[in-house]
């Protein structure tokens, strides 16, 4: 006898917008007709929890995907709730009857909210899932999204974000190979033989403690490197190339921290970065002149 594991019937929050009058908008997809086996749905947030008592389908994405989307409002619920774009969640419950009763369930945050990586969404912008094939595997995260599909499939447009610089080791020399990988969205970044990168990145938060690049050929070579393993104020110095030239913890009986380059160092324009990892960082550029 064969036997499997199977998903019971679930939906799943694909994108939010809450306007600036306060209303919003969610949408829902749905696998392989699963919503013809949700016995009852019901959502949540900071404000209370409410049951969806009625859903329109559309046409949703490919097999590969959601195959049916629906519109919630407060229209569709036993009782109305809201959602604060500064510090909420949304809940979504999914009740089916399989032998068992099974609640399944699916959540965003947002804001300030704790476990947050989408902290500052305004009103003309939704937060969608939405994913993209890099090579042989898939990439998707929930993200913030200047150009809003509500009831249409979920694209990139105005959902993706640059993020380039370069990539040194401990010695200062930029690396000429390697990869490495962000585990929000599951991509990989590859360096360029001149130590630069650029990627097409989810419009979100990124929180990385440790960062590890992999060098070919297969099986990789693998270089960990801890970011910031201690909570404490610093003041960090690179060069326009993005090449960390200063990095100094703050003693709190300091009034002032002075760069003294030990080593002559150019004049010339240099960015600054101050703050901690819970007190936030600051940053700006500073002119360096040598008499």
């Amino acid at each position: 006898m064969l036997e499997a594991n199977i998903a019971p019937p679930q939906a799943y929050i694909t994108e939010i917008q809450v306007d600036s009058s306060g209303s919003w908008t969610i949408e829902l997809g749905f696998h392989e007709m699963s919503m013809l086996f949700i016995d009852s749905m019901r959502l949540e947030t900071s404000s209370g929890s409410a049951q969806i008592l009625q859903l329109n389908y559309l046409p949703g994405y490919t097999i590969y995907y959601y195959d049916s989307l629906a519109l919630v409002t407060n229209a569709n619920l036993s009782n109305s709730l809201t959602i604060d774009l500064s510090c909420d969640y949304v809940k979504l419950y999914s009740y089916a009857f399989t032998g068992n009763l099974v609640v399944s369930v699916d959540s965003v945050v947002f804001g300030s909210y704790p476990g947050s990586f989408l902290s500052q969404v305004s009103p003309a912008q939704s937060m969608a899932e939405v994913g993209f094939m890099q090579g042989p595997g898939w990439c998707g995260s929930f993200c913030l999204d200047n150009s809003p599909t509500l009831g249409l499939p979920n694209d990139t447009a105005g959902s993706l974000s640059t993020l380039f610089g370069m990539v040194y080791s401990i010695d200062g020399n930029p690396f000429t190979e390697g990869s490495f990988l962000f585990d929000r969205g599951n991509f990989f970044i590859y360096i360029q033989p001149d130590g630069s990168f650029s990627q097409r990145i989810f419009a979100c938060d990124y929180y990385e403690d440790t960062i590890n690049i992999y060098f070919p050929p297969w099986p990789y070579t693998t270089v960990s490197y801890v970011i910031d393993p201690v909570d404490e104020q610093r003041l960090r110095i690179y060069s326009e190339g993005g090449k960390l030239v200063f990095d100094q913890v703050a003693d709190p009986e300091d009034e002032m921290i002075i760069w003294s380059p030990a080593s002559p160092v150019p004049s010339g324009s240099y960015l600054y970065q101050f703050g901690s990892v819970s007190a936030g960082f600051t940053g700006g550029t500073i002119i360096r002149l040598n008499h």
